[in-house]
């Protein structure tokens, strides 16, 4: 998610990503640039402190042109050089390119693995102008550190604000080949669900444009990645765990929603239910579903409520639309809530408590709410506000409390204890120093796939119910899986996936994919 702005409130610059990148900046001068897999137990990254961080300030002006721009830097994900048997150390299988594929040759998705997806590029073919791929370098909000580093856009096609290239080149959201081809690469990385960025008609990110409009396009797309399977229940003795299992062509879900129950100590009523399975027939079909990721647009506080409504009255019939089937028979929405931190707890228990001035509980508007969680004392927040989970979202393991890889088991435990969900964030590596120049203390090297890799080990230890990846192409902030290719002009040199092949992290994430099919299978046996 390009956005940075300052943890503390409003939308900001970039959308509130600099949450913790002060105090992070501060305490981790002496880490070095290419720091990747964080030791257990290290204190960085606690969360301790935020209350410090320094507003961002508003953004300066910045200019057309990046005449004054270093070289990007200019190196390998590793350094090691093409060697076939990397390949096979990361366990990936020598297969017909993805483009080459067809779909009936592809394995089932896993409707338990989301990807955070953005619709905000443009480029001059198709919206008239460049959008986002000409990014500003964002300025430090300390004016004195602010002038050691370069101002200016980025001048695409060539010069994109990102530190990798996309095969697909400078592209434009509203292509329908490039639509088509994510599509290909998700079902290919056996990703069942896409979580959509979403803002409200006529909104946007500061950098971008509304997308609003594509919204039935991009369901329309997933809709035709259609799958066939059957069913097999499978229940084992504990009474708060289930498993759907499927068979042939198979697909299943662990499923999990809400019922009515309330917490010691806690007077707001909140709907739990267990677990049980969705039952079907032999022969049903699933396509690629789309989530809405909710981002914090202005008002959103005042207007959510109406938005929510919206989004299922336009879009909640289409057979796109992801829905989690409850043991009550009710088939409820899902919502991704960025940022959610922004409103207080007392204004979301309006909406989500069942007494709730203006609640959605119950309704025909009722939904699963995934609130983020960045600071621990979040967790607790989220839990009074009515939420029925939470998210990390941030791919940098150490950026906040809810992204350190060492605090999940502990936020998994107390999520199991209040019957909330838990859905950590995985992601590939991260780095956004093509439009944070001064932000390179964040900076997770991929080390060839071992970063992802290490994470998606991480969540499946504390075995979740979902893994949310961050992301399938925010190029902004480098977390991208989509696929890259090698590129360099005279005065830029892009970051690439090199040893491998532009699809090795589509291909990790389906090995990974039916590695946490596999395992739940296991640990409900």
């Amino acid at each position: 998610m390009d956005t940075y702005s300052g943890y503390n409130g409003k939308k900001g610059n970039d959308k509130t990503r600099s949450t913790v990148v002060a105090l992070i900046k501060d305490a981790g001068t002496a880490r070095e640039r290419n720091e990747t897999l964080r030791p257990e137990g290290a204190g960085f990254g606690d969360g301790v402190g935020l209350e410090l961080l320094p507003q961002l300030r508003p953004r300066a002006d910045v200019g057309e042109r990046r005449a004054d721009l270093p070289k990007v830097e200019k190196s390998r994900e590793s350094g090691t050089p093409r060697d076939s048997k990397m390949n096979d150390h990361l366990g990936v299988t020598k297969r017909t390119p993805i483009s080459d594929t067809n779909l009936d040759q592809l394995p089932p998705v896993n409707y338990d693995l989301h990807a955070f997806y953005y619709s905000w590029y443009g480029n001059q073919q198709f919206d008239g102008k460049y959008i986002h791929w000409n990014h500003p370098l964002v300025p430090h909000w300390d004016p004195k550190i602010a002038s050691s580093y370069p101002k200016g856009r980025h001048i695409p096609p060539e010069d994109i604000g990102a530190n990798f290239y996309p095969e697909l080149g400078a592209y434009s959201s509203r292509d329908p080949a490039v639509l088509n081809a994510h599509m290909k690469q998700l079902r290919a990385a056996a990703i069942g669900v896409m979580a959509l960025s979403w803002y409200p008609p006529g909104m946007s990110d500061e950098n971008g444009e509304p997308t609003e409009d594509l919204v039935p396009v991009i369901l329309e797309a997933a809709h035709k990645y259609q799958l066939k399977f059957t069913f097999r229940a499978v229940f084992t003795k504990q009474p708060a765990a289930c498993l759907l299992a499927v068979e042939a062509v198979s697909l299943w879900n662990f499923l999990v929603s809400p019922l009515s129950t309330e917490f010691p100590g806690d007077s707001t009523p909140r709907r739990r239910e267990t677990c049980v399975p969705a039952w079907g027939q032999n022969s049903h079909q699933h396509e690629q579903s789309v989530i809405f990721h909710i981002e914090p647009y202005e008002g959103r506080e005042n207007t959510l409520y109406n938005n929510l409504k919206y989004i299922i009255d336009k879009y909640g019939s289409h057979p796109a639309f992801y829905r989690y089937k409850t043991s009550a028979g009710r088939n409820l929405p899902m919502f991704y809530i960025y940022d959610s931190y922004l409103i207080s707890p007392g204004s979301w228990a309006n909406l989500l408590s069942v007494s709730g001035s203006r609640s959605l509980r119950n309704t025909q508007y009722d939904a699963l709410f995934i609130a983020l969680i960045v600071e621990e004392k979040h967790k607790n927040e989220i839990l009074q506000a009515g939420f029925d989970g939470m998210y990390t979202y941030f791919a940098t393991n150490g950026f906040s409390h809810g992204s350190s890889h060492h605090n999940w088991q502990a936020l998994k435990d107390f999520c199991d204890s209040n019957n909330l969900m838990f859905i950590p964030s995985v992601g590939p590596g991260y780095i956004d120093t093509s439009i944070r120049a001064w932000n390179n203390h964040n900076t997770r090297n991929r080390v060839n796939g071992k970063y992802y890799e290490t994470a998606l080990s991480t969540a499946l230890l504390v075995r979740p119910e979902i893994i949310t990846i961050t992301s399938f192409n925010e190029w902004h902030e480098g977390t991208q899986i989509e696929m890259s290719v090698p590129k360099k002009s005279s005065q830029l040199v892009y970051l690439d996936y090199l040893p491998h092949k532009p699809d090795i992290y589509l291909e990790l994430t389906r090995k990974w994919a039916e590695k946490f099919r596999r395992e739940k299978e296991q640990w409900l046996m």
